[in-house]
C-alpha cells in the first residue's frame, strides 16, 4: 500500500461573532444568613444546610458582614427567600444558631458564569455543549447540524471558559478514509492544531489534523498495558502515535514492534520514542497491516526477531476482519501470541459477546476458546466499543493455503451492523 497521504483540510471559518460580555451584569437579590466569623465552618459543613447555601462557579458563599467586621453573611441558594424554604432539619439548626436572615445583594457578571450558562442564554438547551474532547490546548466537539447555527459562539465561550484551550475545531462528517483522520473546521481561536498530550506519565507530540487520537480511550490504553508482563515482546499493527507502544515500552520494559499506515503517525510515533526517551524499545513500520505481520512471521522464522507474546489490534471499525492474517501463519510447534483486537457492536448487550465472536471466527476460521470480552466504552445510543482477548487457538494453525485472498487496508469497508 502507499500513495501521498491525503492531508486533513482545515475548513476556516469566518470570524465568530463578539460576544456581548456586559449584557451578563446582573444583580441577584438572595438572603444570607448573618454569622459570627468564628462559626462560618460549622454553617459550611452541615449536612442538613449545605444543599440550601448558594453553588455558583467563581462566587464564594461567605461574603464579610458591610456592618460588621466581627460578622460574615453565608448566601443562600437564590430559591431560599426565608426560614420556611428550609428543610426541617436546616431550619432546625439556623433556629437554634441564633442567625439572622438578611437580605443580600450579589454582583454578578459574565466572569462569574459557567460556559453552560452562557449558552443557555445564547441558544436553545438542546444545543448547549455540556462535554467535549480535549486534545492538549485543542478542543474538540461533534456539533449536530441543529447546533452549527451558534458554533461560533459555542467556540469563544468554551476559549473563555477554558483558559488551557486555544483552539476549537468541529468534526465534518464521518471517519471515511484509510488513515483514520477526519475533515475539521476550526471553528474558534487559532488554526494551529500541533498539540502535546500527557497521558499516565507518557508524552505524545502529534498534528492532530494529520492523525488519529482519542482521549477518550486513556483508560483503556492503561488497562491493556497493565495487563502485559514486564519485558515481553508485542506487536502493535495499528498503532498510531503511540498511545500503547509508548508506555508499554516506558513502564513495562517492552519491546514493541509499532505499525501504522499513516506515515504521519510513523514519523511522530518516532518522535514520541525520542520524547519519552525510549530509544531502541520501539521498532516502528510503515506497512499495511497484513503485510506486518506476514513479513514480522518471515523474520521471526529466521530468527531475526523474537516472538510476539501479544498482538494490539486497535482498529475497531474493521479489525476483526484483519483476523484472517493469522490463518495458517504459525506452525503446530510454534509460540503462538495472545491476541487483543477492538471492535464496534451494534447488538444489544446480552448479545455483544455472540456477535463479537461470530464475526471473529469467521475472519479466523476456527473457534475461539475462553475469550475475554471487555466493553470499552459507548460510542452512541447502539454502537459500543468492545476489546476481545484470546490466545490464537491450535485450530487456527495450518499451511497460508487454507488462508482467504487477503485484502488491504485500503480495499476493506468499516463495520455497518
Amino acid at each position: 500500500m502507499g500513495g501521498a497521504l491525503r492531508r486533513v483540510q482545515l475548513r476556516m471559518t469566518p470570524t465568530a461573532p463578539v460576544l456581548d460580555r456586559s449584557a451578563f451584569k446582573n444583580t441577584l437579590e438572595l438572603v444570607a444568613l448573618q454569622v459570627p466569623s468564628r462559626s462560618c465552618q460549622a454553617f459550611l459543613s452541615n449536612k442538613d444546610l449545605r444543599p440550601f447555601i448558594l453553588q455558583r462557579a467563581f462566587v464564594r458563599p461567605i461574603e464579610k458582614d458591610p456592618g460588621d467586621t466581627a460578622l460574615r453573611l453565608v448566601l443562600l441558594d437564590e430559591q431560599v427567600k426565608q426560614l420556611d424554604d428550609l428543610s426541617g432539619t436546616a431550619r432546625a439548626f439556623v433556629e437554634s444558631s441564633g442567625a439572622k436572615f438578611v437580605p443580600f445583594q450579589l454582583e454578578v457578571s459574565y466572569e462569574q458564569c459557567t460556559a453552560e450558562q452562557v449558552m443557555k442564554a445564547l441558544m436553545p438547551e438542546s444545543c448547549v455543549i455540556r462535554s467535549f474532547e480535549t486534545i492538549g490546548h485543542i478542543a474538540h466537539v461533534n456539533l449536530r447540524d441543529d447546533q452549527l447555527p451558534y458554533k461560533h459562539v459555542i467556540a469563544q465561550v468554551l476559549l473563555d471558559k477554558h483558559p488551557n484551550l486555544r483552539t476549537v475545531v468541529n468534526k465534518v462528517g464521518q471517519i471515511s478514509n484509510e488513515y483514520r483522520v477526519f475533515d475539521m473546521e476550526v471553528i474558534g481561536g487559532d488554526a494551529n492544531l500541533d498539540t502535546e498530550v500527557s497521558e499516565h506519565g507518557s508524552r505524545f507530540q502529534f498534528n492532530f489534523g494529520e492523525v488519529y487520537w482519542n482521549s477518550r480511550l486513556q483508560t483503556e490504553h492503561r488497562r491493556l498495558v497493565d495487563a502485559f508482563d514486564e519485558g515481553c515482546v508485542i506487536a502493535d499493527m495499528f498503532c498510531g502515535v503511540g498511545p500503547f507502544a509508548v508506555p508499554a515500552a516506558r513502564r513495562r520494559s517492552c519491546t514493541v514492534h509499532a505499525n501504522d499506515l499513516n506515515p504521519r503517525s510513523v514519523h511522530y510515533l518516532k518522535k514520541n520514542i525520542a520524547l519519552n526517551g525510549i530509544d531502541g524499545s520501539i521498532i516502528p513500520y510503515n506497512l499495511d497491516a497484513r503485510q506486518f505481520i506476514e513479513e514480522s512471521r518471515e523474520r521471526q522464522r529466521t530468527g531475526e526477531i523474537s516472538m510476539f507474546d501479544h498482538i494490539i489490534m486497535n482498529l475497531p471499525a474493521m479489525a476483526l476482519e484483519f483476523l484472517d492474517v493469522f490463518r495458517g501463519a504459525y506452525a503446530p510447534d510454534e509460540k503462538r501470541p495472545r491476541i487483543h483486537v477492538y471492535c464496534f457492536t451494534c447488538a444489544e448487550e446480552a448479545d455483544a459477546e455472540d456477535d463479537i465472536l461470530r464475526r471473529a471466527e469467521s475472519a479466523l476460521g476456527s473457534p475461539i476458546v475462553d475469550p475475554t470480552l471487555h466493553c470499552v466504552r459507548k460510542v452512541a445510543p447502539r454502537k459500543d466499543m468492545y476489546c476481545l482477548s484470546f490466545n490464537l487457538p491450535e485450530q487456527a494453525v495450518g499451511t497460508s493455503a487454507e488462508r482467504p485472498m487477503k485484502r488491504h487496508c485500503a480495499e476493506m469497508a468499516p463495520y455497518h451492523p
